[in-house]
C-alpha cells in the first residue's frame, strides 16, 4: 500500500512540474525614459504661479516717513536640479491710477524686499539681504543662489514701500516677477 501512495505522489509532482516547465512562455520590454531640468515655483498661500494682491496703504505721515510693510509672502520651490531664482518689476503692467502724468520711473528705489526666511539649501545673493531691504529693478538680479533639489525649498520675502521722491496722490500698481532657474 505504501508503493502504490508513493507511485501516485511521485506521479502528481512530475505532472505538476511538466504543467509549469512543459507549457510556460515569457515577454520582456525595454523601458526607457528621459529626464530633464524641472522647476516649479508657486506662492503658498494660493497655491499657483499667481501670488495674491500685496496693498500697501499711505494713511498717517509716519508711513510717509518709515514707509509701510506687509506681510510675508512664502514661495515653494520644486527642483531636480540645483537652482536660483530672480526678480524684477514687469514694467509692462505698471498702472497708474490718479491726477497726474506719472512715469514708471517713480517707482525706482520706492518698493524694496528683504528675505525673511530661507530654507532652500542656497544662499540670498548680494544686495538682498535677511537684515535690510534692497530695491527691486526693472532687470532680473538674483535672490537666491545654489538652492538645493528638492520638492519643498521655501523661502519668504517682505515687502517695504519707501518713496524717496514726492509721488502723485494716486494707485500704483506693478507686478513683481520671480523666475527660478537652474543654477
Amino acid at each position: 500500500m505504501k508503493r502504490i501512495i508513493t507511485i501516485v505522489l511521485i506521479s502528481l509532482a512530475a505532472t505538476k512540474a511538466m504543467a509549469q516547465y512543459g507549457t510556460g512562455a515569457g515577454a520582456s520590454q525595454s523601458a526607457s525614459m528621459a529626464l530633464s531640468d524641472v522647476i516649479e515655483i508657486i506662492f503658498t498661500e494660493t497655491g499657483s504661479v499667481e501670488g495674491s494682491t500685496v496693498f500697501m496703504p499711505f494713511t498717517s505721515s509716519q508711513d510717509f516717513k518709515n514707509g509701510v510693510t506687509v506681510r510675508d509672502q512664502e514661495l515653494r520651490v520644486r527642483a531636480n536640479t540645483a537652482f536660483k531664482v530672480s526678480l524684477k518689476y514687469d514694467m509692462n503692467t505698471f498702472t497708474y491710477v490718479g491726477n497726474e502724468k506719472v512715469s514708471p520711473d517713480l517707482l525706482k528705489d520706492a518698493l524694496g524686499v528683504k528675505v525673511t526666511q530661507n530654507n532652500t539649501g542656497g544662499q540670498v545673493a548680494a544686495p538682498f539681504s535677511q537684515a535690510d531691504y534692497a530695491p527691486i529693478a526693472t532687470a532680473d538680479r538674483d535672490l537666491v543662489v545654489n538652492g538645493e533639489s528638492g520638492g519643498n525649498q521655501r523661502f519668504a520675502v517682505k515687502y517695504k514701500c519707501a518713496p524717496k521722491k514726492a509721488l502723485p496722490v494716486g494707485s500704483y500698481f506693478v507686478n513683481v516677477v520671480y523666475t527660478a532657474t537652474k543654477n
